[in-house]
């Protein structure tokens, strides 16, 4: 049997619970998290009843409900909006809401629990923003019984095993990688230096932290709002990652053992924002308790305040319990059988698994004499969400096999204090398992039969540019598509790029009887503007796919008998289109 000892820099630490809800991942089984921190530059198919986002690629799930929003005289929002995304590890977030979290502009990643957030730089580590880089190497140690007597292993952690990145949540535009600026782009002209921004063109400067431990970040969107991100917050440990150390027959009979890293997700919330005209919304934390906000107040006399539950650290973290704008009261908690929002009026929201615990959906690794293969789930599960109208959303998911062509093939087998160790790293596989949506049913009053949405998935399509087996060949496949039944029985087949580092994740085509819809993409700069649109501390998921500059070229569109196409002529030096031609023509 095991005995899982977990230890940070030199010192032993307390043994993780051994129930696979709660066991945490092993580098391999992490992948899928990795890939899904990317997965947000992927097509979304948005559900406005149940503020659902479907991103086809692979069935992920997101979604976004407006409880509270009050207008104003700018554009500013002053309200509550709540977050879910479907098949996370854990509670969401800052767990704010139960398995819901509070939809706030802020910058996240997950980091080790021992190292906290800071860079590779080591005389300015907490310099976020001005020196940013990758998290460093965290050290585990454990200590086993070998044939000679105790002994003591240590193990390597690379950032890029337990890092995912470092992500901007915008709720607009759901999150994007921070990037480093070049000097190719330009930058509002404010006498501020901004060393970063984000693929869609949100420029980024550093300020001071509102408790002074280093770095915070100041983000100016296009639009205009510039929100101060400087105030941290974090949950607690998040679920850990596993290294399985040496097995009987190595070394004689070393005791078997996992080194086990913890980690925890940190974020840095608004504590301001502000457009352009001078109006202004300032956000209240508690100092003694940093994940609780207390109150949203715009200068123009909108406030919405909030009240929290005690909480434990020993059980559940505090929670929102109700939240006061108006002189009307939203009530928030936990009831038999989910999660419930009660509106003033007693029509209530009303949320049901979703919560799929901490194993994660494993990864498929092309050589699997050398890569270990650590399994796959063979379970799915649902969550469904009750409308304040009556109708009830319930959601399936599958753990299903996804790929992509021509990746980089590349196996480390770390080495801790000699040969034997268990575990092996992928870099980036052409399979991988992530959790997919396969149905959503709608359901409730005047629904005389229930309308449902089916979803498959092609072939995977998954091999490699180099390496020994499952080599890419002239003729293989460089695409994948995905069925969308709807509750009309009307068949859409959605076909995606999946080529490693050129159009993994973008829409290609989309063909329905009577209708056929086909995109292509510049996917080489035109000279005009640059390739990147900066410079990626993490490349390990994707590649340089967050970062590279793939513009819409052309969208055709046939249907009744006619081609109507629309196609870009030139662009500027940020990759936007200055002269489109629209024309139509009948189909030969």
């Amino acid at each position: 049997m095991y005995a899982r000892i977990a230890a940070a820099a030199l010192l032993c630490m307390t043994a993780l619970p051994a129930s696979s809800a709660n066991r945490g991942s092993t580098v391999m089984e992490d992948y899928a998290a990795a890939l899904n921190a990317r997965g947000q530059i992927l097509q979304l198919d948005t559900g406005d009843m149940f503020g659902e986002r479907i991103g086809l690629f692979t069935g992920s799930v997101e979604f976004l409900q407006t409880d509270v929003d009050l207008p104003g005289n700018s554009a500013l929002e002053v309200g509550i909006k709540r977050r879910l995304v479907a098949g996370a590890q854990g509670r969401q977030g800052l767990g704010m809401f139960g398995v819901w979290d509070l939809a706030l502009p802020r910058v996240h990643g997950t980091f080790s629990t021992q190292g906290g957030w800071k860079n590779y730089v080591v005389a300015e580590p907490l310099n976020r923003c001005s020196k940013f880089t990758p998290p460093p190497t965290e050290i585990v140690t454990v200590k086993a019984q070998t044939p000679t007597g105790p002994g003591t292993f240590t193990e390597y952690f690379n950032s890029d095993e337990f890092w995912h990145g470092t992500q901007l949540y915008l709720p607009e535009t759901g999150d994007e990688d921070l990037l480093a600026q070049s000097n190719e782009w330009p930058v509002p002209s404010t006498g501020h230096a901004y060393p970063m921004r984000t693929k869609s063109g949100n420029v980024i400067r550093c300020v001071a932290m509102d408790d002074g431990a280093g770095e915070g970040f100041e983000v100016t969107t296009p639009a205009g709002i510039t929100y101060t991100l400087n105030h941290m917050a974090s949950l607690g440990s998040g679920p850990p990652l596993i290294k399985k150390g040496y097995s009987r027959g190595n070394f004689g009979s070393v005791t078997e053992f996992e080194f086990v890293l913890f980690r925890q997700e940190f974020h840095i919330l608004p504590t301001s924002a502000r457009d352009r005209f001078g109006n202004s919304v300032t956000y209240t934390w508690d100092p003694a308790n940093p994940r609780q906000l207390l109150r949203i107040a715009a200068n123009d006399g909108r406030t919405v305040d909030l009240e929290w539950t005690a909480g434990s650290p020993s059980t559940l973290p505090s929670e929102v319990s109700a939240v006061r704008a108006g002189g009307r009261t939203w009530t928030y908690g936990t009831v038999v059988g989910g999660y419930k929002v009660t509106f003033p009026d007693q029509s209530y929201w009303q949320t049901t698994g979703f919560n799929v615990g901490t194993m994660g959906a494993g990864a498929v690794p092309a050589e699997r004499g050398f890569c270990r293969n650590p399994g796959v789930v063979t379970y799915g599960h649902s969550g469904s969400i009750r409308h304040p109208s009556g109708a009830v959303a319930k959601y399936r998911f599958e753990p299903t096999l996804h790929g992509r062509s021509w990746a980089r093939y590349g196996c480390n087998m770390p080495d801790s204090t000699g040969s034997g160790f268990l575990d092996s790293i992928e870099y980036t596989p052409a399979r991988y398992y992530t959790w997919s949506l396969v149905s959503r049913t709608v359901t409730g009053p005047g629904i005389d039969q229930p309308f449902t949405w089916a979803y498959s998935y092609g072939p995977a399509n998954g091999c490699y540019a180099d390496g020994s087996k499952e080599l890419c060949q002239a003729n293989s496949p460089a695409t994948k598509w995905v069925d969308v039944k709807d509750a009309e029985g009307v068949t859409t087949r959605h076909t995606f790029g999946n080529r490693f580092n050129v159009d993994e994740g973008y829409l290609l085509s989309s063909v329905q009887p009577g209708r056929a819809t086909t995109l292509s993409y510049q996917l080489d700069a035109s000279g005009s503007y640059p390739a990147l649109a900066g410079r990626p501390a993490y490349q390990r998921a994707s590649g340089i796919i967050a970062a590279k500059q793939i513009p819409l070229l052309q969208k055709v569109i046939e249907q009744d008998g006619v081609r109507y196409i629309w196609k870009v002529n030139t662009f500027d030096s940020m990759a936007r289109p200055v002269s489109i031609t629209e024309a139509s023509q009948p189909v030969q």
